[in-house]
């Protein structure tokens, strides 16, 4: 289960901005009973939030068959991240990439 929040915004001639964002939700709540790091010892309550992500992407296109299109993604994990795949550390990833496309 999630939500989703997309918007396109045409910012000037040529360049558009898309924002999403998205909360990701487990339908049940993971057990913990075998995890090493993620359990109750270490005063860790499973939820099902699983994490949150924010995606970016910016669209260049100043001729019809040439555009540069950049993402930006940023994910939160949330405590039903943590405990699926049992980690203590390392919260967050980031991703970046440019693309540069040329139709002929």
């Amino acid at each position: 289960m999630f939500l989703v929040l997309e918007v396109e915004y045409q910012f000037a001639r040529g360049i558009s901005i898309e924002p999403q964002y998205y909360i990701f939700r487990t339908h049940k709540t993971p057990a913990i009973n075998y995890n090493q790091f993620f359990n109750r010892e270490h005063f860790k309550n499973p939820t099902s939030y699983f994490g949150s992500e924010w995606n970016f992407r910016i669209v260049y296109k100043p001729w019809v068959n040439f555009s540069i299109k950049m993402n930006f993604a940023y994910f939160n994990a949330g405590e039903a991240y943590k405990t699926i795949y049992d980690i203590k550390n390392g919260d967050s990833l980031r991703e970046y990439s440019i693309f540069i496309q040329q139709k002929f």
